[in-house]
């Protein structure tokens, strides 16, 4: 076992990087010396292992050095034994630190060494040595890899005050490698911390630059908290720090996003004070934000306040005014500033074009609406899908429906891609209006065409299917259902309905029950309500009575399909004609197939009772 000896009293040296020698003492309760530690330190400096630790070190460095390599990245080449590896301190990594900051390389070199083969020895004092040399040697790329590897291995600790403390002592350093802080803290999402240390910064007199101010100011914004970006702004005021172009840019967005008119007239006023005159940019810039929040009249304030200054609107000024004019409701205002534009000889766009064609729409004026049309193919503009869709859904609100498909016939003759959705509420419209044969032509048009991504889906199918039934063109109707079989959609509970509908009231309740049994067992589907009171209703007014129960039967016992307001619909039909007798049968056959009859059952059977006794 090995021996252990306690010292009274021990005197060693604190550091050699400070800048004078400072001695520490420790008393015999907090230090424990081991037999090898009082023998290496009787041991002559020739003999000592850490002496013999570092000279390896320093001239395995120096033999780097001679090479005179200018890669960041190598290692340095050293075979060290591991009894000599656990002599070296933390204290002796600052040392040899500090002895090669005039080769920062070198020093890159061994503490990558370091950081391989003495992690457990590295601390927040060996990492901001190393900074501080990168930092001030230029090699800033390097020094913030350290940085953030050191905010991730040493959370707890301070990385600014670490940094100052460090500063004490024979180490370089530049107060530069504190905005490098403010940038990596900003980088890493660590808003609060980057404005921290700018605000400490600032209170040391280490001034930061305008860049590091407005990374902080453009972090605030990326979390969207843009409202605290004028506290960086007042922060820079009162430590006089000179605010760039981009400063105005981030201010300018912020102003965007809050929509303060005012704030936006005294910063114009900040901007010119400073010598910044604000340009077509910036006034576009926050006439976006004001019309985008809708504030029309603070953005026409903006838009008197260029002329008076002496910049010129451009077509994109024009573009937000109009469009947040048509926006509001306030399209003919838009259509009179359009004009003045024209006699101003600025050059209309595409988006002023839609926007006043959408603008009308919303307001049911369509003839204004194809007047803007007609102008801005002239022009030599097309509209966009969504005015498009605009346009035909005022064309349907108007009933118009014929021109409608004229006017998208030119629309595509001119290269404009019709949507998907315009062609869907077409087909839906002609067949609610009872025009099932030219919705069905549209669709034939589009398939043989097929250029603008036109599938048949259900709901088109649907559509199809019920404006042949509701028009009574049966065969139509059942053409299609198999079509859309084939071509790989399955019909629905709705496909059905309006098919069995049609079939029973134009007395074809057979094939409906037909299709019935094909909805169940082919699908999977559960007929509702509807369709087995089409069917039933269908089957009694041929007087049928014996095919409904026969069906009813069959519904019960092959699908477990049975419900006492089926079985009314036929008692009901049987007490009106009379058959009381019948009806009490099917009554008793109801109870024996585990089906109650409800109140509507008993008030039938009273009625014709009465009715019986009546007569």
């Amino acid at each position: 076992m090995q021996k252990r000896v306690f010292f009274p009293l021990l005197f060693s040296s604190f550091s050699t990087s400070s800048s004078s020698s400072l001695l520490k003492i420790v008393t015999s309760s907090s230090l424990e010396i081991t037999d090898d530690f009082l023998l290496s330190s009787f041991l002559p400096l020739s003999m000592n292992p850490s002496q013999i630790a570092m000279n390896h070190i320093c001239s395995s460095i120096n033999q780097q050095q001679k090479r005179s390599t200018n890669n960041t990245n190598v290692l340095l080449q050293l075979d060290l034994e591991d009894h000599l590896l656990s002599h070296v301190s933390t204290d002796d990594i600052s040392r040899i630190l500090l002895r090669c900051q005039s080769k920062p390389l070198s020093a890159l070199s061994f503490f990558n060494w370091a950081k391989t083969h003495l992690p457990n020895k590295l601390m927040p004092r060996n990492y901001c040595l190393i900074i501080h040399i990168l930092t001030w040697s230029r090699f800033f790329s390097q020094a913030r890899t350290f940085l953030y590897e050191m905010s991730e291995k040493y959370p707890k600790f301070d990385l600014f005050d670490c940094l100052v403390d460090s500063t004490s002592g024979d180490c370089n350093w530049s107060p530069t490698v504190f905005g490098i802080i403010v940038k990596v803290f900003v980088k890493m999402g660590k808003i609060d911390e980057g404005l921290r240390v700018l605000k400490k910064m600032v209170k040391m007199e280490f001034l930061p630059t305008t860049n590091e101010c407005n990374c902080v100011m453009s972090g605030l914004i990326k979390a969207n908290r843009s409202a605290e970006c004028w506290d960086v702004r007042d922060l820079m005021k009162k430590s006089r720090i000179h605010s760039d172009t981009y400063t105005f840019n981030i201010l300018t967005n912020v102003l965007c996003k809050c929509g303060n008119v005012g704030k936006a007239k005294e910063f114009m006023e900040e901007m010119e004070v400073e010598g910044f005159n604000p340009d077509i940019v910036t006034y576009n810039t926050l006439i976006t934000g004001f019309t985008r929040k809708g504030k029309m009249d603070e953005a026409f304030y903006l838009y008197k306040i260029m002329h008076r200054r002496g910049v010129v609107p451009d077509s994109i000024t024009y573009t937000l005014l109009i469009t947040g004019l048509c926006q509001n409701g306030r399209t003919a205002e838009a259509h009179r500033l359009f004009h003045q534009m024209l006699h101003r000889e600025v050059e209309p766009d595409g988006f002023m074009y839609n926007a006043l064609i959408v603008g009308y729409c919303n307001q049911g004026k369509l003839m204004k609406g194809k007047l803007m049309l007609q102008e801005m193919i002239q022009a030599g503009f097309l509209p966009d899908r969504f005015t498009c869709y605009m346009m035909v859904e005022s064309y349907m609100k108007a009933g118009e429906l014929l021109p409608c498909l004229n006017m998208l016939a030119q629309l595509r003759k001119l290269g404009v891609s019709i949507s998907f959705e315009i062609y869907t509420s077409l087909v839906v419209s002609l067949c609610r209006e009872g025009r099932p044969n030219a919705a069905r032509n549209l669709q034939n048009l589009l398939i043989l065409k097929g250029d603008d991504g036109f599938n048949l889906n259900l709901e088109i199918y649907n559509n199809l299917i019920n404006g042949y039934c509701s028009t009574d063109f049966i065969a139509e109707a059942l053409e299609l259902k198999d079509e859309m079989i084939a071509q790989g959609v399955e019909p629905n509970v709705d496909s059905y309905r309006f098919l069995i509908t049609s079939l029973c009231r134009n007395e074809r309740s057979a094939d409906g029950e037909s299709l019935i049994w094909e909805m169940v067992e082919s699908f999977k589907l559960v007929p509702d309500f509807n369709i087995l009171q089409s069917l039933l209703n269908g089957y009694c007014k041929k007087r049928e009575y014996l095919k409904a129960e026969t069906f009813l039967d069959n519904l019960a016992q092959k699908f477990q399909i049975s419900e006492t307001r089926n079985y009314n619909i036929l008692i009901n039909a049987l007490c009106e004609e009379g058959n009381l007798t019948k009806s009490i049968e099917l009554q008793n056959k109801m109870l024996k197939l585990g089906i109650l009859p409800n109140a509507q059952t008993c008030k039938f059977l009273i009625s014709a009772i009465s009715r019986t006794h009546q007569s």
